[in-house]
């Protein structure tokens, strides 16, 4: 039911966008409009009388108009003799009207969800430099999330970014990550929660999990925030990507030799040619029926910047947006799903009849590796090998080191949950009651600001060993101007089509490419 809740909404969505704009026509030659007035995107009327929209930021080259068609869905770069434009057009958008009609949307999904029974919720919780954004953004205006660094008891590390995509107060959400370069000195750990991109944070719990465990037994999270135990994780014994490429080696060791997509220019017609990943081949645990797929991946630069475009593809109606997500939370749970589907890192092994999704890992921003947890069920797999498929949007991850894992029940596990002592901003006040648990009593923190933590962690349990991880919940706010034309054809995409943000998605990075002259 999941499925048909974001079918409905998605559909809703681009009937939604369609209605909030009209297109008006301009007197004006088409190099004056596009030269002067740079739009998001343009309806053109052709000498013949034929019509198309291009989108992407149109621009002049020379005697030729260049923009991305978006009414045929198709998002493919075309290229039109000015002598052939007979008119040109460009939209107008009601901010107040999409904050009215998206609450519309939204509550025509609610309602056909309860009359089919459905008790609603959601399947899953869902940089800097890169591409121009969605809306033709400049470089600059990535995004990923917070940063945590730890002490390792000589340096400050940076060890987690948090809680990736929770981009709204009605997307906020909670994150566990795995603090690797944290050392307690005697009985305190301390972090450092460092603003330094361009948003403002909101955060609500910074609660540090010391976990203790068997010894040859390693702790990370599943996207739940659910901890996973594990032991004797194997690396794969091959590694192919779509091309047939052999990428085994970058996928051995946590060394920063990590796969990654190359950038090449994608054709949007095609549904394959906008998706990327590597099929592994792993020796099957010895008779298990389920075992834990380890990544250490993280986000891409270009997908941290799509992120801050996605934003500023809204334009003038951007506060109109968020209203409407707060005001609907199903709006941001509907966007989490989308998020995961299509950009999340998702996991599928082989089994006797088809390949099966399994789960998938979340967002994690560019600067700081994270490890994920994806719990497998092998018992349709044949053999003693097992197959699993990793997959997501063209150029989204960069995958470190990947592992298959024989799980362990978690009630072997000891955790002890502890809240800041001290937590220290700016001007010296303490605001370790703001962070102790999530209750939306937020600490709000800008672009500069250092809070300095410290934590009281209890001793180590005799016989067991010891991992650090982080919960942190919150959200964020991405500063990119709320100005200009709503680039709605192309948010459009997201709606229309089966992998829609993987379409746009590569629009955006073709359009990219070809400005920067790296098309190939």
């Amino acid at each position: 039911m999941e499925s048909v809740r974001r079918d409905l909404f998605l559909a809703a969505l681009a009937v939604t966008l369609a209605a909030c704009v009209s297109w008006h026509s301009q007197n004006q030659p088409v190099q004056q409009v596009v030269g002067e007035r740079h739009p998001g995107s343009v309806r053109v009327t052709l000498t013949n009388g034929s019509r198309m929209v291009l989108a992407g930021g149109p621009r002049i080259v020379g005697d030729t108009l260049v923009g991305l068609r978006t009414d045929d869905g198709s998002g493919r770069q075309v290229k039109l003799p000015i002598a052939d434009v007979r008119q040109v057009a460009i939209e107008r958008f009601s901010a107040g009207r999409t904050a009215i009609l998206l609450a519309g949307a939204a509550a025509i999904v609610a309602l056909v969800a309860e009359n089919s029974g459905s008790s609603g919720g959601s399947s899953g919780p869902s940089g800097s430099g890169g591409a121009p954004g969605f809306g033709g953004g400049e470089p600059g205006y990535g995004n990923s999330c917070p940063h945590v660094y730890s002490w390792d008891g000589a340096h400050w590390r940076i060890d987690s970014g948090t809680f990736g995509f929770a981009i709204s107060h009605a997307g906020r959400r909670t994150d566990v990550d795995n603090l690797d370069r944290a050392v307690a000195e005697g009985d305190i750990l301390r972090l450092r929660l460092v603003s330094e991109l361009p948003e403002t944070d909101h955060v609500d719990e910074l609660t540090v999990l010391a976990v203790d465990h068997p010894r040859g037994t390693e702790v990370a999270p599943e996207m739940s925030g659910r901890l996973r135990v594990f032991r004797n994780a194997e690396a794969p014994l091959a590694a192919h990507d779509r091309s047939g490429d052999d990428v085994l080696a970058r996928l051995l060791a946590e060394d920063g030799s990590s796969w990654v997509t190359e950038p090449a220019i994608r054709d949007t017609s095609w549904t394959e040619d906008l998706r990327e990943g590597i099929v592994l081949t792993f020796a099957r645990p010895r008779g298990a029926q389920r075992a834990d797929l380890v990544i250490d991946a993280t986000n891409t630069t270009a997908a941290a910047q799509l992120e801050g475009g996605y934003v500023r593809a809204h334009g003038r109606a951007t506060q109109a947006w968020y209203d409407s997500l707060d005001a609907l939370p199903l709006m941001a749970r509907m966007q989490d799903a989308l998020m995961e589907q299509e950009a999340g890192l998702g996991a599928w092994v082989l089994t006797a009849q088809a390949w099966q999704r399994q789960g998938s890992a979340w967002l994690a921003g560019p600067e700081a590796m994270k490890r994920h947890v994806v719990a497998l069920d092998l018992s349709g797999v044949v053999g003693d090998t097992v197959l699993v498929r990793l997959e997501s949007a063209a150029g989204f991850w960069r995958v470190d080191r990947v592992r298959l894992a024989e799980d362990v029940p978690d009630s072997v596990l000891q955790v002890a949950a502890v809240a800041s002592e001290h937590a220290v901003i700016p001007g010296g006040l303490d605001v370790a009651d703001l962070l102790a648990r999530a209750d939306e009593r937020e600490l709000v923190s800008e672009p500069g600001d250092v809070t300095e933590l410290s934590y009281r962690v209890p001793p180590r349990r005799p016989g067991l060993s010891r991992s650090y991880l982080l919960r942190a919940s919150g959200w964020y706010r991405i500063h990119v101007p709320a100005e200009g034309d709503p680039d709605v054809p192309l948010l459009a995409l997201l709606g229309r089509q089966p992998y829609g943000l993987s379409r746009a998605a590569a629009v955006v990075m073709n359009r990219a490419l070809v400005a920067s002259g790296g098309a190939r």
